[in-house]
């Protein structure tokens, strides 16, 4: 099953889908248009962010009627208006290399965005985490450079219910300041849960699943892991 049909059939419809990051393998434009004719199913709007294994170029060819790739000519960043929830989106990918980026121009950028919300329930989501997960492999490809200025800025800002991450393939959650962050899950093979400091680059194949972000009336922001595998039931317990 197709993370695609898992979305489509889950007993409510989500407001947005977001996508952190490792949109294709190697970024080949054969890859962008697999990936475009499966969003194609896709009735829920949804907005891409590009990882170390995607070419921004390229992302921005195949998908180029998205007013919000194409805005800035070098990396992408974006705003999106869920009602009570405020998505700051904010690209921490840099070409030919794994680990991820946060440049004073990224860092300005998403200072200002925040200053300018204060009043609103903000969600920032970007690929590389900024926090380690004592995977040693994935944190020496993590977010290597602005990240203590990143955490700088975040707690400067309790509105902010939210860091929402890729790049890791696992579901993992930490503290910064007065929010959580967190990985998601992939839709694909996971990375190993190995916490040896001399550990292998490893995957397996772990169930594919997704994280769901539901906020409703106000009330904290609660995440759920949704698996995208067929499973019997659902059954009463009555």
């Amino acid at each position: 099953m197709h993370a695609s049909n898992a979305i489509e059939q889950l007993s409510f419809r989500p407001s947005a889908i977001f996508l952190t990051g490792d949109l294709t393998e190697t970024g080949r434009p054969e890859e962008y248009a697999h990936l475009a004719e499966i969003l194609s199913k896709i009735t829920t709007p949804y907005f891409l962010l590009p990882g170390n294994h995607n070419d921004r170029e390229v992302l921005r060819d195949y998908f180029g009627e998205y007013e919000y790739i194409q805005r800035c000519e070098n990396f992408i960043r974006y705003t999106v208006d869920l009602g009570e929830i405020f998505l700051v989106v904010i690209d921490t990918s840099s070409p030919g290399f794994s680990a991820g980026v946060l440049c004073p121009e990224r860092l300005s950028w998403l200072h200002q965005t925040l200053s300018d919300n204060v009043h609103r329930n903000v969600v920032v989501a970007m690929q590389h985490p900024r926090f380690k997960t004592f995977i040693h492999r994935m944190d020496a490809i993590g977010l290597n450079t602005g990240c203590e200025k990143f955490v700088e800025i975040i707690k400067k800002f309790p509105n902010v219910e939210r860091i929402i991450c890729g790049h890791l393939h696992r579901s993992i959650d930490v503290r910064i300041g007065t929010t959580v962050a967190c990985t998601a899950p992939s839709p694909a093979y996971q990375v190993e849960l190995n916490l040896d400091d001399e550990g292998p680059s490893a995957w397996l194949m772990e169930p594919a699943c997704f994280k769901v972000h539901a906020w409703r009336n106000g009330k904290d922001l609660v995440t759920h892991i949704a698996y995208i595998v067929e499973f019997d039931g659902p059954h009463s317990f009555g």
